[in-house]
This record gives structure tokens, sequence and C-alpha cells, in this order.
């Protein structure tokens, strides 16, 4: 069934008024309007729609479903005002001349009246229920679409750095190979190489701050809260200008003249930059850390509707009058369906959990850039800064070349990676061994951690478990034929703790216990051993 779209009514009105509906579709049947609903609740629940397309489906979905609870409404009244006409029929008669039927039928006056009464109350709530629900939706929709938008946003920023970087790399390189030349002298090279230190770092750091700005815009537009993260962004911005500005000025007006005045004064210029953008880096991961949320707890609104839906449609397979062999394909077809959605949703989930990890490695990456440039500028001579440029350009291209790793099958003693991780990835928990010896088990969702390079991934937290309960408890696993694949590790442990404790209570009872008493004018000992008691003379100890 097709749902027009801006469709003309001037052929459905008397007066050849030139009206359009922004969506219009022909029905003639409840039927009818459940395959439009169903036609448009596939649009809405494929996340990779475009957000306007889900959010126009969700549309003619909800109108479907007032329409349905209208139609259901309206024949349930129908019926009633059937008998209230009848009993108005019934009224013109004798009153002495009824049948019973016709006068029990116009005793239930006043009852038929408040059930229709009741029928357009259940109605008004119904659709004002489902106006409310509506709007809870239609949020969800727009908030799980932010999952997109902010990776188009990472991914937008991450370009225009990496472009940034690649001019600055090309400007210095050029000025090394002038000075190489003997076309430049020391002090020219060290005035433009810290120049261009600089406007690097200032051009970076406004990258990143659009981006915080472009963030809290997407937070401000599905709901969240943005008002204190847009006031200190702004004084941010503010600190920077000021920055800006008094730079220009020492440039310009030459107050600084000596090396080591121009040094502190630029060192001192990328650390302001520095400051500022850690704070524009809070900002960022607030604003991605508020997002994450309120995605996931759309997420889980999605996820928990899905259930409830197909719970409601396998409820009314049951009921039907279909075979069981037909019940059980359906119930097939509506539970693969529903682990369909499900996936979508788990693979948005990672998404979401991707983008905390992207911002993390920017913000290393802007480290790596206004550490390089302080390095420079505290270097010696021009080899000397050359040498911390190659190095900060090579630290600088290796992470952002490196993909942030995954640990599905493990990290061992060899693996000496360090930095953000993905772990949990393998669909089970993952136990990590941390170099102070401290052990973390995950959970069974994806998610991003940090990993030192001496730390060790065990692909399975559970495998983990057993073999360290069973290493460390083996004799007394023995003993209570302990079989892994029929008990679980709390009954392992169980086991193992309860042979532990007779062994203990065995040792109590028969740890022996001496005692001296004087018996037939002679010390005596004797010796307690369980149940048993010995006897000794100690010649010693005569009198």
């Amino acid at each position: 069934m097709q749902v027009h779209e801006n469709y003309s009514l001037r052929k459905y009105n008397t007066f050849d008024v030139a009206a359009v509906a922004k969506r219009f579709a022909t029905f003639f049947s409840e039927e009818e309007l459940k395959e439009i609903a169903a036609q448009a609740k596939e649009v809405v629940d494929d996340l990779q729609a475009s957000l306007d397309k889900r959010l126009a489906a969700y549309d003619i979905y909800a109108q479907a479903q007032a329409a349905i609870i209208n139609r259901n409404a309206e024949s349930e009244i129908a019926q009633q005002q059937k008998i209230l006409d009848r009993i108005a029929e019934i009224k013109k008669k004798d009153p002495n001349n009824l049948t019973d039927e016709e006068d029990k039928t116009r005793a239930q006056e006043a009852l038929v009246t408040q059930t229709i009464i009741n029928l357009r109350q259940k109605r008004e709530d119904a659709i004002n229920k489902l106006a409310i629900d509506n709007g809870k939706i239609r949020q969800g929709i727009i908030t799980t679409a932010q999952a997109t938008e902010i990776t188009k946003l990472q991914e937008a920023s991450d370009k225009e750095i990496e472009q940034a970087t690649k001019a600055k790399n090309n400007r210095i390189g050029l000025l090394n190979e002038q000075y190489k030349r003997g076309l430049i002298d020391e002090q020219e090279y060290n005035d433009r190489r810290a120049e261009i230190e600089y406007q690097s770092g200032i051009k970076i750091l406004k990258i990143n701050i659009k981006l915080a700005q472009d963030l809290l815009a997407s937070n401000a537009s599905a709901g969240l809260n943005t008002t204190k993260d847009l006031e200190k962004l702004t004084n941010l911005k503010i600190a920077l200008s000021d920055l800006e500005t008094k730079h220009l000025i020492d440039n310009n007006g030459k107050q600084i003249k000596s090396e080591e005045e121009k040094k502190a004064a630029i060192i001192s210029t990328l650390q302001n930059i520095k400051n500022i953008g850690d704070q524009v880096f809070d900002v960022i991961g607030g604003a991605i850390e508020a997002s994450i949320t309120a995605q996931k707890n759309a997420l889980q609104q999605r996820s928990d509707d899905i259930d409830a839906n197909s719970k409601k449609e396998i409820d009314a397979v049951n009921a039907s009058l279909l075979s069981e062999e037909k019940k059980a394909a359906q119930i097939q077809i509506i539970n693969a369906r529903a682990q369909t959605q499900k996936d979508q949703l788990a693979q948005r989930e990672r998404q979401l959990n991707q983008q905390k990890a992207v911002a993390d490695k920017a913000k290393a990456i802007f480290d790596i850039i206004l550490g390089t440039a302080v390095s420079v500028a505290e270097a010696k001579g021009v080899p000397a800064k050359i040498a911390a440029g190659l190095i900060g350009a090579a630290q600088l291209a290796i992470a952002i070349a490196t993909p942030i790793p995954k640990f599905k099958y493990g990290k061992d003693k060899n693996n000496t990676y360090e930095g953000i991780a993905e772990v949990d990835d393998g669909g089970k928990p993952e136990a990590i061994i941390r170099a102070n010896g401290n052990v973390e088990i995950g959970g069974n969702k994806p998610r991003f951690t940090w990993v030192g390079k001496r730390d060790i991934v065990v692909p399975d937290a559970r495998k983990y478990l057993t073999a360290m309960a069973h290493g460390a408890h083996e004799r007394n696993l023995m003993a209570t034929n302990y079989q892994p694949a029929t008990q679980s590790l709390d009954q392992l442990i169980e086991k193992s703790m309860e042979a532990h404790t007779e062994r203990i209570v065995s040792a109590i009872m028969n740890r022996p216990e001496s005692r001296w008493q004087m018996r037939n004018g002679e010390w005596q000992k004797t010796i307690r051993k369980g149940m048993d008691t010995y006897h000794y003379i100690n010649d010693n100890t005569q009198f």
C-alpha cells in the first residue's frame, strides 16, 4: 500500500479547494491500516536510514496507530449506539404492550449510555497516551541518530588536523632546507620555526574548539542542557583571543629582544595554548559523555520496546487458531526480526563506545603536537631543534596511523602496546591482569579501557578464573570429583572450601595437647591427641 506525500485533496472536497495533505493513503479495512503501520515501522527500525526518513516514517506509523484506535473505538461505540436507537424506538411504544425482551432492553438505557461515555473517554486516554509515547520515541530516534552525526564531526575534525599537520611539516621541511643551503642564519631559523610551531598550535586548537561547538550544538538539538559548557567554551575562546593579541603585540612591538627572552616567551605561549586545549578537551569529553549516556538510555528503551512488541506479537500468535506448526514458524520469524533489530542496536552501542576512544586519541595527538613544539623551543641549536621536531613527527605519525586495537584474542607479555584498547569484544568477558597484580573482569558488552605495556588480556575470563581456582585447589578438587562441564564456578569454589574446612577441623582436632600433673608423688606428662590420651614419666622431673 502506497503512502503519498503532498497529495492534493481537491477531488475530496465539495468546494474545489486546492488543499494538500502532507501524507495521504487510502484504506478500506483495519488490515490495510495495519499494513501501512508495519511498512512504516520497518523504516523506523532501520538504524541505517537517515534521521529525516526515520522521523517521517514514524509520523506515518503514529498516525496509523491513532487511526486504529479511533476505528476500534468508533466500531464499539456504533454497536452501543444501535442499542440506544433500539431503546428509542421501544420508548415510543405503549409501555403496557412491551415484550419481556423489549422491557429488558429499555432498562439498559442508563448502562448503555454510560458505556458510550466510557468508550469515548477510553479512546481519548489512549490517544493522549499515544501522543506522550510518540514524543518520547521521536526524541529517542533523534538521540540515537546523534551517534552518526558525532562520528562524522570527529572524522571531519581528524581530517582537518591531519591536513594542518601536513602543512606544518611542509613548512618545516622547507625551512630546514633553506637553513642547510645557507639561505637563512640561525637566528632567522629560530624565529621562523617558533612562529610555525605557534601557528600550528593555534590552528589545531581552533579546530578542536570548532569540534566542541559542533558537539554542543548536536547535544542541544537532542534536548540536552549545554548552557554551562557553552559558557565555558566562550571563556576559552576569549582567553585564546587574548593570547593571540599578546603574541602579536610582542612580535610587532619588538618588546622582546634577547634570545632567552624569546625562548621563554614562546614556551610560555605554547604552555598557555596547551592549558586552553586541555580545557577544550574537557568540554569535548563532557559533551560526548553526555551524548553517549542519552543515546545508551534511548537504545535501552528501544531494546525494551522490541522485547515488549515481540512478546505482544507472540502472545497474539499463540492465541490464534493457527496450527502448532504455523505458530512455531510465525514465532520464529518474530524472534529473528527482533534479534536483527537488537544486533543493530548493539552495533550502534559499539559505535558510541568508540566515540570516547576517538576523543581520547585526539587528545593524545594534541599533546604530542604541543609537546613537540615545546621541545623544539627548548632545544639549543638548529640541529637539536630539527632532531626534536623529527622525534615529535615520528611520534605523531605513529599516533595518527595506529588504529585503536582490539584484544578479542588476548594480549600476552610480548605485546607491549600501551593506550586505549577495545576489550570484551569477543562476545564474552575478558580478564585484564594489570602489571601490579590486580585482575579486572569485564562484561558481555564491548568497552574501551586503558591498557598498560605490561598488562595481560585473557580472552576468556571464565576459563581464566576456572584455571586459577583449579590450580590453587587442585588436590581438593580431585577429592570432590569436580567436573567442569557440569559444575559452575560457584559450586567449584564451594566444594573446594568444604574440603579445606574438613582438613582444618581435622588438624585442630588432632593437634597434640600437653599437660603436666602430679601423680603418685611424681610429675607425669599427659598428651591428648584427638580421642586418644598418652602418658609417660619424665625421669628428669622426679623429686
